[in-house]
């Protein structure tokens, strides 16, 4: 949502953070509002991490329904894997979700700007 070119539809913006629905994209209920993402998602994350608070790093944590077992080294990065626990969707119509599009969005906007 964050780099898109074309405003996204309602039903995008409803499912923004993933909060209430299933990896194959069922609503499971709790937020199906822009807003209602945001806020849901956001106090899940808080609680996440205040959880992860209390583990030692670095950790190991199996990811993509136990396949990969990924390096976790502080209790944001555990909180974000917990949250939705893939290091890429392959699911998707286009690569990417959770982890794999946070981090790309965070290397877009944190790199220096060419000149």
């Amino acid at each position: 949502m964050v780099t898109r070119q074309k405003e996204p539809k309602e039903r995008q913006l409803a499912a923004s953070m993933g909060y209430g629905y299933t990896d194959g994209g069922n609503y499971t209920g709790g937020a199906k509002s822009f807003r209602r993402q945001v806020d849901k998602g956001a106090e899940l994350l808080g609680t996440l991490y205040q959880e992860a608070q209390a583990q030692t790093f670095p950790m190991k944590f199996r990811a993509d329904y136990g396949k990969h077992e990924v390096q976790i080294d502080n209790a944001a990065t555990l909180a974000l894997f917990r949250y939705t626990p893939h290091t890429v969707d392959t699911g998707l119509k286009v690569v990417g979700g959770g982890n794999y599009r946070f981090r790309k969005v965070l290397e877009e906007f944190t790199q220096p700007t060419q000149q």
